[in-house]
């Protein structure tokens, strides 16, 4: 029994050699700049622990440009894993004073003379009185020309939590160094952009839950000259903080799931999370001129007003709306929005999208031909209230490459605002639909549906764009853990419904259906 477990020994031709002749240590023998290198993919807590390996390593670890400090992988628990575990608020605080004095020690002996990249993970609380300290520490990264910061206080997040959470206030004292900050993200605090004096350089601005006292896009830009990515995500932001009539420098912009500051005060300090989070209402309408933005994406609760001006060399967006019912006009605000995005390259719409866009206007095409569109990606159900929209789409991009769709994101939209004859464009057999459609695609090379299922709208959706197809190439089908047909209930197995796409006609000859 023990030969069938026995270790085999490779010569020693075959063997790993760390050590030449003589037990030269080669990896001691690189150059600093590349043990450097190497070190900054080791934890901070493990880097200090490489000072013993020898005389040449004992302070090399002080040097590092990247330092990461994450109170997670530090103490190894969460805030709310403690309280479930039996240990006490004063134990974990106990934990955070330790992870806060070992910081204090790094940077302490740290020499490096620039800092390429400083990130902080930290539960902040104001009642744990760590806020002089984390000033402290940002202020050194600072001063130390650091290229890359990231704060990140999400580390306790829990709803609970929020109840009493005061976000971190961002430090804004003037620095009498020369600040290099280019990137900076900031998660979970409260931010003062006409007061803070660290972004002349700043080329990407990454802000998620974070609290916007006051300024503008337009103050950001005045203070930010050379930036060029901005993402805002879950932020509260100042009313008609997206306002700004002259052109932005931006290349890419996000605003996801924003809202407006609607505290009576709302430059006050020390707010608590769910103050804000009661007291606002969603970011639905701003005006910018972009010039030179390349990607654009908004995501939001509604929509009011987008104006969009001079796009000319936009490729990518994306508008996703969660708005739950529709208004009176709101069809009008996507035909306009869709002509400033005219020149988009790739676009991606949500099923809320879809369904409202056809209530006015022309319901069989867009005014403006959406020509520069060679990539469609639609967030849908496939239910009949969409097909409407999903023609009207493609009809209009008649040079689109590429088509996406993503089942089972369909959108339960309240109808109850509107007149019931603006929703008589609905009132078409959903089962012949697609029939009835005399389209040709004369551009589309492939085609992906994600979270297939056998439903009869899906399957009519697929013959009808093989039938109508003259250059597809590809089909490429992802399917569900379950496929069903409710057409055929005997189609319980992914071949069975392989046979029944198969034998639908294809315009095409080189088209192929394939299955992941």
């Amino acid at each position: 029994m023990s030969a069938m477990f026995h270790k085999k020994v490779l010569p020693p031709s075959k063997q790993l050699r760390v050590y030449s002749k003589g037990n030269v240590d080669l990896i001691s023998k690189l150059p600093e700049c590349l043990l450097l290198n190497i070190l900054c993919f080791l934890p901070v807590s493990d880097l200090v622990r490489t000072s013993v390996l020898s005389k040449g390593w004992r302070y090399l670890w002080n040097q590092i440009p990247n330092l990461d400090f994450d109170q997670y992988l530090f103490i190894n628990c969460l805030h709310v894993n403690v309280l479930s575990s039996g240990c006490s608020c004063q134990c974990h605080e106990r934990k955070i004073g330790k992870f806060a004095e070992f910081i204090d020690q790094m940077l302490l002996f740290h020499h490096g003379h620039t800092i390429l990249k400083f990130r902080l993970s930290f539960c902040f609380n104001e009642h744990f009185r760590y806020t002089e300290r984390i000033d402290r520490w940002v202020c050194y990264a600072l001063t130390n020309k650091v290229h890359e910061l990231i704060l990140d206080f999400s580390v306790c997040y829990t709803w609970s939590f929020l109840h009493n959470f005061v976000p971190y206030h961002m430090p804004h004292h003037p620095f009498a160094a020369p600040v290099r900050l280019t990137v900076l993200k900031l998660h979970f605090c409260e931010f003062n952009f006409s007061s803070f004096e660290a972004l002349s350089l700043l080329r990407s601005l990454f802000l998620r839950r974070v609290v916007v006292l006051d300024g503008s896009i337009g103050l950001l830009i005045a203070s930010c000259p050379l930036l060029q990515d901005l993402s805002l995500e879950s932020c509260h932001l100042p009313d008609k903080f997206m306002n700004h009539p002259l052109d932005l420098k931006l290349k890419t912009l996000t605003v996801e799931n924003c809202r407006i500051n609607g505290l009576v005060n709302p430059q006050v300090e020390g707010a608590r999370w769910i103050d804000l989070m009661s007291s606002n209402r969603p970011v639905d309408s701003f005006e910018i001129s972009a010039p030179n933005l390349l990607s654009f994406k908004f995501c939001g609760e509604s929509i009011c007003k987008l104006s969009l001006k001079s796009m000319s060399r936009l490729v990518d967006a994306e508008i996703s709306i969660d708005q739950g019912s529709v208004l009176p006009g709101q069809s009008k605000i996507l035909h306009k929005l869709l002509k400033q995005l005219d020149h988009a390259q790739a676009l991606t719409l949500c099923s809320w999208f879809i369904q409202v866009l056809p209530l006015e206007g022309n319901q069989q095409s867009l005014a403006t031909p959406l020509d520069n569109l060679k990539h469609l990606k639609l967030k849908v159900g496939l239910d009949g209230l969409e097909f409407l929209g999903m023609a009207c789409l493609l009809s209009s991009a008649r040079n689109l490459e590429s088509l996406v769709l993503t089942m089972g994101d369909f959108a339960c939209i309240i109808w109850d605002y509107l007149d019931i004859e603006v929703l008589n464009v609905f009132n078409y057999d959903d089962g012949l639909y697609w029939d009835s459609q005399m389209l040709c695609f004369n551009c589309l090379k492939k085609i992906e549906i994600y979270r297939f299922s056998g439903r009869k709208q899906v399957m009519d959706m697929i013959k009808f764009l093989l039938k109508n197809s003259v250059v597809l190439e590809n089909v490429i089908i992802c399917s569900d853990k379950k496929i069903y047909s409710d057409t055929k209930p005997e189609y319980d197995d992914t071949s069975r419904l392989q046979i029944e796409l198969n034998s639908f006609h294809r315009a095409s000859p080189r088209a192929k259906i394939l299955f992941l």
